[in-house]
């Protein structure tokens, strides 16, 4: 619940006071039984990253079973000047069952090219047991280091497809950063015609 929520894992010895109070109300014969229970701030971080590495290990399990599979990528910064790339897999096996998980957030610290994104990509790929050959399609936004066909994002996949000898996957923008161009555009048209009008 404190991941869910965002708190922080401090705040784990505030709710085991919670309990053990309503406990003494409830039933007071076991309040021993949840003074017991362990929520500390390095307790409660071990029992999240277990979750997590369970998580990365129910994805692997998905993947194993994909005939083909897209990527949809998006890299922003954190309110701490860190980028961080988020991946997503959308994944089809033989049976046409579709699975879409968010695979990682890696972080990147120092620079952001076409060529640090792809080699986050293609851990990614790996840890999931993937290989490029499956991938068809790729969502990307719309910012050089991602959409350059040279040293872009576009660029080092197309790259890698041609050294592997297998045909290079669609390459989409992401509607979203459409949708906003779109919008900014007919800001300014109908700014324009009003002006006119007027």
């Amino acid at each position: 619940m404190l991941a869910k929520k965002g708190k922080p894992f401090t705040d784990g010895s505030i709710i085991k006071e919670c309990i053990v109070e309503v406990a003494e109300e409830v039933c007071p014969e076991k309040v021993n039984l949840f003074k017991m229970i362990s929520l500390g701030s390095n307790t409660v971080a071990r029992r999240i990253e277990d979750l997590g590495g369970d998580i990365i290990q129910q994805i692997k399990e998905k993947t194993k079973s994909f005939c083909w599979y897209s990527l949809a990528l998006d890299e922003s910064t954190d309110v701490c000047d860190t980028s961080q790339l988020l991946v997503f897999i959308r994944g089809v096996d033989s049976e046409f069952n579709v699975i879409q998980e968010l695979a990682s957030v890696p972080s990147m610290h120092s620079t952001t090219t076409g060529k640090d994104i792809f080699n986050e990509v293609s851990k990614t790929i790996i840890e999931c047991n993937l290989e490029w050959k499956q991938l068809q399609c790729v969502t990307i936004e719309g910012g050089k280091n991602m959409s350059g066909t040279k040293r872009g994002l576009v660029g080092q996949i197309t790259t890698a497809c041609e050294v592997g000898g297998f045909s290079k996957p669609i390459f989409l923008h992401c509607l979203i950063y459409q949708q906003a161009l779109c919008l900014k555009y007919v800001d300014i048209l109908c700014h324009e015609t009003w002006c006119f009008c007027g």
